[in-house]
């Protein structure tokens, strides 16, 4: 059976049952109670046979929450004495509300399973994992300086889990800051393999579901982690992302190529929606303990990859996006500024012999004025792009140049039979 971290679907008996409390709905849970009299002649044998003590029977009668743990023991008995209507599913769409045993706050009418392949879910789970964090109480957390900006992340939990009582989710206080419940945090530690406390050390990747999103969820959970983390300069004409981890000094001697996982996967899910990205640029520096009040000496690395070229830039601008106006203006601008279709480093020779090849097959070589009409660039380029790969050993001459009149007959260039 495929987990939560493939599939982006969490179902009740996927949360850890010794943490989580459940509250049925009133009626289900009177019917539970009088099925488990019905199935045996005392109550004590009913526990005794699931192996709970007579206290926590009453603790579930009297009381709104119990473990799930004996919700499961209690389902699994009465499926095997004929009452079927006790199955895990049937329970699943009783739920009244859904705690942990020392969080203060809870999620009421739970909208179980909790699907993340929704927009609010790709939204949701990338502001967490980006710009927001769980901490090590195992509560979800999100700060963002703009509104509307935390609205969205409220509405998309709201949307995802069901209804959120918390005091700390009021989008009315003067705080940066909204935290969600505990529950909602071990769904995402315990469910998809987020870690828990500074993201700066638990380097994270992402569930693999997020990977299997169709191109329009990809997009959404891009837009929201390039809202957060990502800038665009506009003088350089690139779109930036960087992350940082510290990694402890023997660590760092072991490990000098430290992977940082979430830039790679950015990388991974730029690359599907056809936007090439530069390789990442790592820039260590060591500092003192005293800085962070932390024991021993530890490296930071700080990673980051640039998005870079006219055409690169409109991909991401036309299939991402952002939802922050300044940076949807920036991005305006840094491709308005282009005067030619600028290429990344070294897409311009893979172009230039793709163009060869084509020339090559219709005349049986190329030169250096047809090519420089075919890939749009200034003869002087034309002329230092062939000379690039000649040296590279990827074309060599036909023909060389033959003084005709008062001007030449160009050079005549083939590929090389290995291009």
């Amino acid at each position: 059976m495929k987990q939560p971290y493939e599939t982006g679907i969490v179902h009740l008996w996927d949360l850890p049952e010794d943490i989580i409390l459940i509250g049925l709905k009133k009626e289900f849970k009177i019917s539970m109670l009088k099925a488990i009299k019905k199935s045996s002649k005392k109550i004590i044998y009913f526990l005794n046979e699931i192996n709970e003590e007579l206290h926590t029977y009453y603790n579930f009668k009297h009381n709104q929450k119990v473990k799930l743990s004996f919700l499961w023991k209690v389902s699994n008995k009465l499926l095997k004495k004929g009452f079927k209507e006790f199955n895990k599913k049937n329970i699943e769409k009783n739920i009244e509300f859904i705690g942990t045993k020392r969080g203060q706050t809870y999620i009421f009418s739970p909208k179980l399973p909790f699907n993340f392949n929704t927009e609010a879910g790709a939204y949701f789970i990338s502001a967490i994992i980006f710009d927001g964090g769980i901490d090590k109480q195992f509560k979800p957390h999100y700060g963002n300086i703009v509104l509307s900006m935390r609205k969205r992340i409220v509405e998309s939990a709201k949307e995802i889990f069901g209804e959120l009582k918390n005091r700390e989710i009021n989008l009315t206080r003067n705080d940066y800051f909204i935290r969600f419940p505990k529950s909602i945090g071990i769904v995402l530690t315990h469910c998809f393999k987020i870690k828990e406390g500074n993201k700066v050390y638990s380097n994270n990747s992402l569930p693999q579901f997020i990977f299997k999103y169709n191109n329009k969820l990809k997009s959404t959970f891009l837009k929201q982690a390039f809202d957060d983390d990502g800038s665009v300069d506009t003088n350089k004409k690139t779109i930036n992302i960087t992350g940082t981890t510290d990694v402890k000094k023997e660590q760092f001697y072991s490990d000098n190529s430290k992977d940082y996982n979430l830039i790679n996967d950015i990388k991974t899910l730029l690359l599907a929606l056809k936007i090439e990205s530069n390789q990442i640029r790592i820039r260590k520096r060591s500092y003192l303990p005293k800085e962070y009040n932390k024991k021993g000496d530890f490296f930071r690395h700080s990673l980051g990859i640039s998005i870079t070229g006219k055409k690169n830039l409109e991909l991401f601008y036309h299939k991402i996006g952002f939802n922050l106006e300044y940076k949807k203006e920036r991005l305006r601008k840094a491709i308005k500024s282009y005067k030619q279709d600028q290429l990344r480093k070294g897409e311009i020779k893979k172009i230039a012999l793709e163009k060869a090849s084509i020339l090559q097959k219709e005349k049986g070589y190329f030169d250096n004025i047809t090519l420089t009409k075919e890939i749009k660039r200034q003869y002087r380029q034309t002329v230092r792009i062939t000379k690039q790969l000649l040296k590279e050993g990827k074309i060599k001459i036909k023909e060389k140049a033959i003084p005709i009149g008062n001007g030449w007959i160009p050079i005549k260039f083939v590929l090389n039979e290995k291009y």
